[in-house]
């Protein structure tokens, strides 16, 4: 599905996404589960499209969201094992693997393969220097973004600094940056925040919300939808209003928060448009 997903997706993919498949398994997930194919699952796998198309990077982990898995890096023991009886919704990835129950983000077994992939290159210890790793989520562009969050807050509790999202590009696969401060939960002190619902796109400053027209501090939202479908025309054009017009233009920062049942390709879309503006993108989580 990937080489269908995106004419240069086998060439230019080949070094960010389906390298780690040489390098040894890191989880020390149970026995009882099979050993699986990276390469093997992520055919499975349609990236979102994207137009960002910066470089792609080395990373230290590279996890795969699959339908049937969750992986990192090459072959091996699956981190978890996911029943297609229950797909992923807006509760997430199953709670009996989350540290304290369904509302946690925290993914107890994903964390611990992180630490040990950040902190050893084989069965050595790492240097000091892989502290500062590079992480990497690869996942079908229907994943809701509840599982996404989940994943991306995992991974920075396990000290991972550079998170970054696999992406369609331009040009071939790629991973979208974001920024040094990538998960933050309610309230944040972000000049601007977008929170992305089943309606339409609402924006808030610290002056309160936007409403319908960017014209001024209200109630409702933003940039309703048009016709059923995200009117992203709109969304740009109200983003550089704001950036212009109000005290939005010293900063270069956005906070995109999503509803949990919002696929991954939608929140990718929204990046793509918030990053004509602001240049530092972040995720919050809803709560």
């Amino acid at each position: 599905m990937l080489s269908r997903y995106h004419p240069a997706l086998r060439a230019a993919g080949a070094a960010l996404l389906l390298a780690c498949c040489k390098a040894e398994a890191t989880s020390e997930a149970p026995k009882s589960l099979p050993s699986v194919s990276f390469a093997a699952e992520l055919e499975s796998v349609a990236l979102p499209k994207s137009s960002y198309a910066g470089p792609t990077a080395e990373a230290t982990a590279r996890v795969l969201l699959s339908k049937r898995y969750l992986l990192l890096n090459g072959d091996g023991f699956p981190i978890l094992a996911l029943s297609p009886e229950r797909p992923l919704g807006k509760a997430g990835l199953p709670s009996e693997h989350k540290r304290s129950g369904p509302d946690d983000l925290l993914i107890a077994p994903l964390r611990q393969s992180l630490e040990y992939a950040r902190t050893h290159t084989g069965a050595e210890p790492a240097p000091k220097a892989a502290t500062a790793a590079r992480f990497v989520l690869v996942a079908d562009r229907a994943t809701p973004y509840r599982a996404v969050v989940e994943i991306l807050f995992t991974a920075r509790q396990a000290s991972y600094e550079d998170l970054r999202i696999a992406v369609a590009g331009p040009q071939g696969v790629t991973a979208i940056p974001l920024s040094s401060v990538p998960i933050v939960a309610e309230p944040d002190p972000a000049p601007l925040r977008a929170l992305i619902t089943a309606d339409g796109i609402a924006l808030q400053t610290s002056a309160g919300a936007i409403v319908s027209g960017c014209e001024r501090v209200g109630s409702g939202v933003a940039v309703p939808n048009r016709s059923g479908a995200y009117d992203w025309a709109a969304l740009g054009d109200c983003l550089r209003k704001l950036k212009e017009e109000s005290e939005l233009a010293r900063t270069s920062r956005i906070v995109l928060y999503a509803m949990p049942e919002i696929d991954l390709q939608t929140i990718v879309r929204a990046m793509d448009v918030a990053r004509e503006r602001f240049g530092e993108l972040a995720v919050g989580v809803v709560k």
